[in-house]
């Protein structure tokens, strides 16, 4: 895990590794209204489920004995090398942002991009790349995150 994030204006730096830097606009955050852990016998294991109106938003796997891949300080990032995905989370004001995306789509990108919204809420394109950008409440983040229900 490293810290990485910077606010810059309405933009969150979700990512930056080696000259490559992905902004994401805190307006096109989808709001995350549950957040679930399902333990599944699922190839990538136990699943962490956000849901938005009614509809899942946003699947991530969980991370060992932390029941909800959220940080528990602000601007971490975890990144899985084996399964290829990158996750950043970042409390700002009242609200925490979740960003999942591939790792390797993410280091083939050059420069500072920024997300623009594509398809559904939640859903983003970084130039080729798609990734999805949510945000809850702390309040909420943190009564999940102290009390997380297995389904």
């Amino acid at each position: 895990m490293s810290a990485v994030t910077v606010i810059e204006g309405d933009d969150i730096r979700v990512f930056e590794v080696d000259g490559v830097a992905v902004l994401a606009p805190r307006g096109l955050a989808a709001a995350v209204h549950e957040v679930h852990l399902l333990d599944v016998e699922t190839v990538r294991g136990p699943q962490t489920q956000l849901v938005g109106d009614g509809e899942v938003i946003g699947t991530f796997p969980a991370r060992g004995d932390a029941a909800i891949p959220i940080a528990s300080e602000a601007g971490e990032a975890w990144i899985c090398d084996d399964q290829g995905w990158y996750l950043s989370v970042v409390e700002h004001g009242h609200w925490v942002y979740v960003f999942e995306a591939d790792l390797d789509s993410l280091l083939a990108l050059e420069g500072t991009r920024r997300c623009q919204r594509h398809g559904r809420s939640g859903d983003v394109r970084i130039e080729h790349v798609e990734g999805v950008w949510h945000c809850m409440s702390v309040e909420a983040y943190r009564s999940v995150w102290s009390e997380p229900a297995v389904e």
